[in-house]
């Protein structure tokens, strides 16, 4: 991921707006994706602007454009040119939309989550409890994020919906592992704050 900002006290270089161009030409190298974020856009001057329109009105067919709506949302959407459609190997190119119906697509998104999925490393020590919360800093925006680790034959998008149902479970105040505690008598094991609460009350 890159963050480019504006020279300090003034607008965008076209040096900086050609600079990112060529790089989204290029393919990752550490990661399946790139990301790049442009704080302070409203710092594009004409010259910078129309050098990075190009990349804009053709962007890459799984590019997701997010922009900051406010000083604690951000929205996700797909360009224009490519959006409902996806490619799914083996199979080709599919509309989304056509398939599946209206309801099953949205023109833009509340980023609420990150989740990155990563190959099982068998040396690494990964959350099994859920007790503490990471979050990624996108726009100046922390957003609560996620590595979780696959292996072949895992269904990934029944594991992608758990997740995000119970992240939205615990913005609404509700922590599985919190409560399990709670019923094996492992009290000292909770965050202060939530040990006097009634689980009556809660759940």
């Amino acid at each position: 991921m890159k963050l480019y900002e504006g020279s300090i006290g003034s607008w965008y270089l076209v040096e900086q707006v050609r600079e990112i161009v060529a790089d989204t030409a290029l393919s990752p190298i550490q990661a399946d994706k790139k990301i790049y974020i442009l704080d302070r856009v409203d710092q594009l001057g004409a010259s910078a602007a129309n050098a990075f329109l190009k990349t804009l009105e053709e962007p890459a067919d799984d590019v997701v454009m997010i922009r900051r709506i406010n000083d604690s949302r951000l929205e996700g959407e797909s360009p224009e040119r490519v959006r409902h459609f996806m490619e799914i190997r083996g199979v080709g190119i599919i509309n989304a939309r056509r398939i599946f119906g209206m309801g099953s697509v949205k023109m833009t998104e509340k980023v609420d989550m990150v989740i990155s999925l990563e190959q099982w490393d068998k040396t690494k020590v990964y959350d099994r409890m859920g007790m503490t919360n990471e979050y990624m800093e996108i726009m100046g925006i922390k957003v609560p994020s996620l590595t979780i680790p696959v292996k072949t034959g895992r269904n990934l998008a029944v594991i992608i919906e758990v997740a995000a149902m119970n992240n939205r479970q615990k913005k609404m105040g509700y922590n599985a592992a919190q409560e399990l505690l709670r019923q094996l008598g492992m009290t000292e094991d909770l965050p202060p704050e939530t040990v006097k609460k009634d689980d009556d009350d809660l759940y």
